[in-house]
């Protein structure tokens, strides 16, 4: 019956035939035709793989795969999950570098930056050990009774300094001739002569004196010139220093404060013009008390005359004072 149905397909023919002439043929006793349709269908797949590999032994594998499907899909699953490891892996390791990298970097980072702080510290230090060596110094000079700046004198050249002068120099010519264990006797000696000579012959040490004179006030000019304003500024401080030091002691002589002396010199007030003026009106001595008397009940319109003469001479003062600054 099974025969019957299949008998319209002439290749299954071939085939049903060819399965029946093999189990004519096989030796094996036990073999039966099959009874129903999977059966037979089964007997002929592996009839047919049977063949196969027969024929083509080295089909063996490929065949062996498609036979055995789980086999091959366990290998093809395996293969996948192997790549996903090994990439995992890689990955891992590439994450792993990068970081070994900005640990590198960081560190790299963190060490220029303690350089640059203690380079910069360092250089700080030095900064500030000269700023405190510098005011050590200055406070040191401040404090001294040394002088930081010693300014050229102006004060004129009499006729008997310039005489001494002229006969200090003719002993000092004289060979053997100690001067300064004798230097009282020779002094007392020009005082003397000095006192001997007419006043014709004087004129000569007067023009002598005059011309010194002329010689020490272009020296001083010359001096003020080059001078730095903040080495007389620190040396009127240290005098400031000292008087304040020396305030109580009676046998102290308190120092002046050094100023250009060719520069213009600032006017008094009206007050102090007024005091001129009542000096020079007056043939008798007036204290300032009895001036400041006077002064304060005077009216407004006669005070308004020393206002104006104020007001004059400051105005004289600003262009010398602005005509000084263009000439140093």
């Amino acid at each position: 019956m099974l025969l019957l149905k299949i008998r319209g397909s002439s290749t299954l023919s071939k085939i049903t035939s060819t399965c029946l002439k093999t189990y004519a043929a096989s030796l094996s006793p036990k073999l039966a035709l099959p009874t129903n349709r999977a059966s037979f269908f089964n007997l002929l797949s592996r009839h047919f793989s049977q063949a196969a590999i027969i024929s083509n032994p080295d089909a063996l594998g490929s065949s062996s795969s498609s036979l055995n499907p789980k086999s091959t899909a366990e290998k093809t699953s395996e293969s996948p999950s192997k790549t996903r490891r090994s990439d995992k892996k890689s990955s891992a390791s590439s994450i792993a570098a990068k970081k070994r990298t900005a640990e590198r970097l960081e560190k790299k980072r963190k060490e220029l930056i303690a350089a640059r702080v203690l380079k910069r510290s360092i250089v700080l230090k030095k900064a500030k050990d000269r700023k405190q060596a510098l005011k050590d110094k200055l406070f040191a000079k401040l404090n001294s009774t040394k002088k930081i700046v010693k300014a050229p004198s102006i004060r004129s050249v009499s006729p008997f300094n310039a005489y001494v002068g002229e006969q200090i120099s003719e002993y000092t010519k004289i060979p053997d001739n100690n001067l300064m264990t004798s230097r009282a006797s020779i002094l007392s000696n020009i005082c003397n002569q000095w006192a001997s000579i007419d006043p014709q012959a004087r004129k000569k040490y007067e023009d002598i004196a005059a011309q010194k004179t002329l010689e020490k006030i272009e020296v001083a000019k010359a001096w003020w010139k080059k001078v730095d304003p903040k080495l007389i500024t620190l040396e009127n401080q240290r005098r400031n220093i000292l008087n304040k030091k020396n305030k109580d002691n009676a046998s102290y002589r308190k120092l002046r404060k050094i100023a250009n002396p060719f520069a213009p010199k600032l006017p008094p007030g009206t007050f102090g013009f007024f005091v001129k003026h009542c000096n020079s009106v007056s043939s008798e001595k007036i204290s300032i008390k009895q001036i400041a008397e006077v002064w304060k009940n005077m009216p407004d319109s006669e005070k308004h005359i020393f206002y104006e003469t104020r007001n004059k001479a400051r105005q004289e003062y600003e262009s010398q004072k602005l005509l000084f600054s263009q000439s140093l």
